[in-house]
């Protein structure tokens, strides 16, 4: 959150990406009134997995997806990626 708080602040040109992973959207999906805020502001690009719901969906899969817009954000626009979920996901 403070790194969204400084590009908003700061109206620094960059554009963050939010990959979140949660097992449901009832209970796990913290902050996302907060992040819906960032979302309308355009500072935002958020990406949401919920494990638990429909097809399951993990953080891995929307990257793996993401793949080559990722690359270019980085390597190109100077973008910020930040991947939040369980530990267990890193393996």
């Amino acid at each position: 959150m403070g790194f969204l708080e400084r590009i908003k602040h700061e109206s620094l040109k960059n554009k963050a990406i939010l990959y979140f992973g949660c097992k449901k959207s009832t209970s796990d999906y913290i902050y996302w009134d907060l992040l819906a805020d960032y979302v309308d502001s355009s500072i935002l690009d958020l990406k949401v997995a919920f494990s638990r719901e429909g097809e399951w969906e993990y953080v891995q899969k929307l990257l793996k997806w993401d793949l080559e817009s990722i690359q270019k954000l980085i390597n190109e626009d100077n973008a910020y990626v930040y991947i939040c979920g369980n530990l267990e996901m890193g393996k």
